[in-house]
């Protein structure tokens, strides 16, 4: 098996090389097409692979290399001194393909040659550097021994390349439509006066560029080019610069390309990039030529000629290129010559038509400008300048109605053609249709919305058309047109003047008594809008009073308008009669919906919100403000799945709702969907968020990193969200939460610490810095505690675990008066079944500590039903033993064991007691004198454990 053979390469070491070619190759071997096929392809891969590296292979291949070499050459001159016949035909079984790697590994002895010549070999398979080469001028000789007939064989000019025929080598270049990358090189014969040679495959492929160049219909043809660029020996750098200069150096002498062709091949050499390199080895004019090009603005085509007309394209398109540089400089003499030329070579050409009739335009010479653009239309029936041309022309000669027709026909092809809409503006114009005209400037604007000569032109005919309008209702006899007409007028006044000359235009015709319900509400809409609510309440008022039964849908209005005046002025209480009402009218009405809904969430009222809310967005939708207001109810009562169905509907467009993208990134959040989040958030900067807002995406975009378990992410936005608002505290708690969640208490603690000392009033960072310390193990933590605590002390906590915590430390150091006073306003203040039974269990210690012992069984048994039974039943315990009650000292006792068994204070506690009370049952009892009271026996500390936290604390946020 001939590995290079089936990789359709060169024998290589560059295992990259060999990968391409495997990549190649796998594009025309499928497996479940030919399977044995493709296990040829993967067994010459993996063996080219393996013997890239393998020194003593390639040794062996360059010896073999230079044997082959020699044997071919005596081969040869064997042959022609035999005068042997070789036929070299494709359907031969002696031909071969002119390929350097088969020549390369070509070990058969080679046939005779064909009528008595000889075929001879050349090394010519090995790369010569063209730098200066001419296709037409190489000459390659070799030593040959002289014929029979004693003459030298010389071979001077041995081939010339013979341009492909249209059905010959089109056929093999695809469709550009159906154009495929995976195309194979084109290979054609090479011949000259019936003899034959291989000759460079460098050369070939340059010689096949020639004759591409030498057929104007293959120069002008992208897929042609994709083809050639697709050659084997166009994949080697170095062969790929040089064929590359010596193609550019042909290209300038015939430049005539599509600019697409041009670029294609720039992209594929890569001229642009490397003209400082081009400069050192051609002409600047040369290595400049393709940036030249590539920079033109005016482009002529070449898709469009008739190649079954007998034209001479060659001159034609030089002419026609000199034509248009021409009428670019300013040369109008000499650009007339060239067009006249040109007309006479090809006259149907669509480009060329294009230029005499702009030349003939630049000249005054409308008529014949007009006939050239109607040729250009016959030509071309879908190009837009010929139709465009010509119904300026008729328009610039009066003809107002061929024109008009024309500009309609160039919107056919282009709906959004601005010069064909406003000639339709002026044709409109001229008929005095300001309607039809204002129409089309509309859309004008809106397509080109910086066009402010449009926005201009379509201001005045607006005025125009409402100046009209007022006139025509001022002689209007008809009540109901001249009503409708009033109405127009009032709202274009409102879009032109505001509301203030709406106001005064409803006023007078108010005193005139002609206005209908439609009048009152617009002129009460534009008194809210210019807060002067009272007076728009009066009209209203009025319009109830002039209007009932007088029209369908006049109450509606009333309540509606009323109902959404109430909330103006923050009156949502009167507003809910109002709208119910309106709502009752007309319940198709969407908006109404929303405003009732609306006021009922001023009033608290969520759930007749939702409801209310759920109606409109039944009846429209695809009106966000309506989703809008129900999200944001589901999302204050924490109905995240509930708020994202509607946040889910907040899009590109909706820029009204800036901070509706924010919630809905903070309901993925709260979601666990972290990866939407962070796109959310994203998303959220590209719309006018108010700087307060910009400066909270960090934070939670930290949340949403660390959530993820991308800790550098998270603590890069974290402090980025601490550079800029060093005054929030939720920066330094969250960062503590983002370590403590890593497992670095140390870090954590200290980040809290720093953050406590920076925000005093911030309690839940004194808390967390007391967490950490106390899941920390080292030897001064008890004394940390204590310093925590007495920063706590003189501030009005409202954290009861913080409360606690003090608490604690009072009872612990015996402040027994310090802490009745700390701890009395929370006991007083919070319902009995709010409080944590660990103030009992403090307060019955203190009770017990002063020697009140009654008030500590009574706080004791209220921690003790609280739950903490053991160190509640160890305290009392200790009461009822200086009680001298020793058979409930015990019982306690022992439920304290129960609860701990391995308690060492329960334990010591329960066997002291335990001897007591065997020393009781002794006659000589008395001989010990007075007892001790129990803590002083059995002392022991308040314990910190039941402030550890039972549950884990994560990020500060959910």
């Amino acid at each position: 098996m001939n590995i290079w053979r089936i990789l359709l390469i060169e024998p290589t070491q560059d295992k990259k090389m060999i990968r391409k070619a495997y990549a190649q190759q796998l594009r025309q071997t499928h497996p479940e097409d030919d399977p044995e096929g493709f296990q040829r392809l993967r067994a010459a891969y993996e063996e080219a692979l393996q013997v890239a590296g393998d020194t003593d292979y390639w040794i062996e291949w360059h010896r073999v290399d230079e044997q082959t070499d020699t044997e071919i050459r005596g081969e040869q001159i064997n042959a022609e001194g035999t005068g042997g016949t070789v036929d070299l035909s494709p359907h031969s079984e002696t031909y071969h393909w002119i390929d350097p790697v088969i020549l390369m590994e070509q070990t058969e002895e080679v046939p005779n040659s064909v009528e008595g010549e000889i075929l001879s070999y050349s090394e010519s398979y090995r790369w010569i550097a063209p730098s200066g080469l001419n296709v037409d001028d190489i000459d390659y000789q070799m030593n040959a021994p002289e014929s029979s007939q004693g003459h030298s064989l010389a071979y001077s000019n041995v081939y010339r390349w013979i341009s492909p025929s249209h059905a010959n080598f089109m056929d093999q270049v695809p469709n550009e439509s159906t154009f495929q990358s995976d195309h194979q090189p084109l290979i054609e014969a090479i011949v000259e006066d019936a003899e034959y040679k291989k000759i460079s495959e460098e050369v070939l492929v340059l010689a096949q560029a020639r004759g591409i160049m030498e057929d104007i219909k293959l120069r002008t043809t992208p897929a042609v080019w994709e083809v050639w660029t697709q050659s084997e020996e166009l994949w080697r750098l170095d062969v790929k610069f040089q064929i590359g200069v010596e193609l550019l150096q042909m290209l300038v002498q015939r430049p005539f390309l599509p600019k697409v062709i041009w670029t294609q091949l720039d992209d594929f050499f890569s001229w642009s990039e490397q003209q400082d390199k081009l400069i050192g080895l051609l002409p600047e004019e040369t290595a400049r030529y393709p940036v030249t090009v590539l920079e033109r603005i005016h482009e002529l085509r070449y898709d469009l000629f008739d190649f079954d007309r007998n034209v001479d394209y060659e001159s034609f398109i030089r002419i026609r290129d000199k034509a248009l540089q021409m009428m670019v400089q300013g040369s109008m003499v000499e650009a007339g010559a060239h067009i006249d030329v040109a007309m006479e070579i090809y006259g149907d050409d669509s480009d060329l038509l294009r230029l005499a009739g702009k030349f003939r335009l630049w000249n005054r010479d409308e008529k014949g400008a007009h006939m050239l653009f109607e040729r250009l239309t016959e030509c071309e029936p879908e190009t837009i300048d010929g139709w465009l041309h010509s119904a300026r022309l008729l328009e610039a000669g009066g003809h107002l109605e061929q024109a008009f027709h024309l500009y309609n026909r160039v919107l056919e092809l282009n709906p959004d053609h601005p010069d064909a809409l406003n000639g339709l503006v002026r044709y409109y114009k001229c008929q005095s249709n300001e309607e039809e005209a204002i129409h089309i400037l509309e859309k004008l604007v809106s397509l080109y919305p910086h066009d402010m000569e449009t926005q201009i032109t379509l201001i005045e005919s607006r005025l125009t058309l409402t100046e009209v309008m007022n006139k025509a209702a001022e002689i209007e006899e008809d009540r109901r047109v001249r009503e409708t007409i009033q109405h127009r007028v009032a709202l274009e006044y409102m879009d032109f003047y505001g509301d203030e000359q709406v106001i005064q235009y409803i006023s007078e015709l108010h005193i005139l008594n002609e206005l209908n319900e439609t009048l009152y509400v617009l002129w009460a809409q534009a008194c809210i809008r210019r807060e002067r609510n009272q007076e728009a309440m009066a009209i209203l008022l009025l319009l109830a009073e002039n209007s009932v039964n007088e029209a369908g849908n006049s109450e509606f209005e009333i309540c509606f308008e009323r109902g959404k005046l109430y909330i103006q002025m923050e009156n949502s209480a009167k507003a809910i009669p109002d709208l119910e009402k309106a709502i009752r009218l007309n319940q198709t009405n969407a908006e109404a919906w929303h405003s009732l809904a609306y006021a009922c969430h001023l009033q608290a009222q969520n759930e007749l919100c939702i409801q209310y809310s759920d109606k409109a967005v039944e009846l429209d939708p695809d009106m966000y403000k309506y989703r809008s207001l129900r999200a944001h109810i589901y999302y204050n009562k924490e109905f995240y799945k509930e708020a994202l169905l509607d946040y889910e509907h907040v899009d590109l467009s909706d820029g009204d709702y800036p901070f509706d993208w924010i919630l809905k990134s903070i309901t993925l959040l709260k979601l666990g969907r972290y990866e939407e989040a962070i796109q959310a958030f994203e998303a959220s900067r590209n719309y006018d968020q108010s700087e307060e807002d910009l400066l909270e995406i960090p934070y939670y975009l930290s949340i949403a990193y660390a959530r993820l378990g991308k800790t550098s992410k998270a603590l890069e936005y974290i402090h980025q969200f601490r550079r800029e608002k060093p005054d929030d505290s939720k920066g330094p708690l969250l960062e503590g939460d983002i370590f403590r969640e890593q497992g670095s208490i140390q870090q954590a603690m200290s980040v809290y610490k720093n953050g406590f000392e920076e925000f005093p009033g911030e309690e839940e960072l004194a808390r967390m810095t007391i967490v950490c310390t106390m899941e920390l193990e080292f030897q001064e933590k008890d004394a940390k505690l204590n310093v925590m605590a007495k920063k706590l002390i003189d501030m009005e906590l409202l954290n009861p675990w913080l409360l606690l915590f003090v608490a604690r430390y009072l009872v612990e150091t015996q402040a027994w008066e310090r802490y009745r006073s700390f701890v009395k306003g929370y006991l007083d203040d919070e319902p009995a079944d709010n409080i944590d039974p660990r103030f009992w269990l403090y307060s019955g210690i203190v009770a017990y500590r002063t020697g009140n012992l009654d008030q500590a069984l009574l706080e004791l048994d209220k921690a003790y039903r609280g739950r903490l039974e053991g160190e509640a039943c160890s305290y009392l315990s200790m009461v009822y033993y200086d009680m001298g009650n020793m058979e409930r000292a015990l019982i306690y006792a022992n439920k304290a064991i129960q609860e701990q068994p391995k308690h060492p204070d329960y334990l010591r506690r329960l066997e002291g007691m335990g001897a007591h009370v065997v020393l009781r049952k002794m006659s000589f009892r008395n001989i010990f004198g007075r007892r001790k009271r129990a803590y002083e026996q059995w002392p022991s500390m308040v314990s910190l454990q039941h402030l550890v936290p039972q549950e884990p604390i994560s990020l500060h946020f959910e």
